[in-house]
């Protein structure tokens, strides 16, 4: 028996849609709210430093931090350095820098995927499977040039921060794409803390929104001390591999 070619979209378009249905039975009618269930309640302090987090991850995407459109007002005194699309030159996603005296903390925080803007996607598809050895495992290679990139620019500047705030953690953050530039930036500096000086033991974290998946397993656990993944039930982009993430989701 032999089909059309209208009549196999047809039928792919119906298994989908089929699969599509199933699903958001199951996780919205059965056990979805359920997932984490088992899990460890979090502290209060936990919950106050995502928020505080999330807000400066916010505000790398406003014109103005002053006259916020999405995240709550952030002082300006707290704005370290701003950089923008035309600074990165394709290297690297927007990304601002915060000193938050009242938390004591240094933040590095990285815009997300901007939809319209093609040196995005260039830094998100240049991978391929086995491409970039990292120690003892592989990375995103894209992901892993922006961070370098990152760091060999924003080195001094920590340097200097950490070192005028004695005392302070080191924070890195950012939302989808810039999660997972952020969570690699924190693997560089934790496997050599000497680029931004004496930054004492529990002192560097990365809090990580939404984040792809961009370092093979052995690595994940090697560095899960440092990096906090937060993810909303099943989204998309934890589940697209290092390997060719965006042709992944779109197979």
């Amino acid at each position: 028996m032999s089909f059309t070619s209208m009549e196999v979209a047809i039928f792919g378009a119906s298994a989908c849609a089929a699969v599509c249905a199933q699903y958001a039975f199951i996780r919205c009618g059965l056990h979805g709210s359920f997932t984490s269930a088992s899990w460890p309640e979090a502290t209060l302090p936990d919950v106050q430093e995502l928020t505080r987090v999330s807000n400066l991850v916010l505000s790398v995407y406003e014109r103005d931090v002053t006259e916020p459109r999405f995240s709550d007002p952030v002082p300006p005194a707290c704005v370290v350095k701003s950089v923008s699309y035309d600074d990165t030159r394709g290297q690297c996603p927007p990304y601002t820098i915060f000193l938050d005296l009242d938390a004591r903390d240094i933040c590095v925080a990285i815009r997300g995927l901007h939809l319209t803007h093609e040196a995005d996607y260039a830094v998100l598809l240049n991978n391929r499977t086995g491409q970039q050895r990292l120690e003892d495992g592989f990375a995103h290679k894209g992901l892993l040039q922006a961070a370098w990139w990152l760091l060999e620019r924003e080195a001094d500047t920590l340097k200097e921060l950490l070192q005028s705030n004695p005392g302070f953690s080191l924070t890195t953050s950012g939302h989808s794409l810039g999660s997972g530039i952020a969570a690699l930036l924190t693997l560089l500096l934790a496997s050599s803390l000497d680029r931004v000086g004496d930054l004492p033991p529990g002192k560097l974290h990365c809090l990580a929104f939404a984040p792809p998946r961009v370092v093979s397993l052995n690595l994940a656990v090697k560095y899960s001390d440092f990096i906090t993944s937060v993810v909303l039930q099943r989204l998309s982009e934890p589940n697209c591999a290092t390997m060719a993430p965006a042709e992944q989701v779109m197979e």
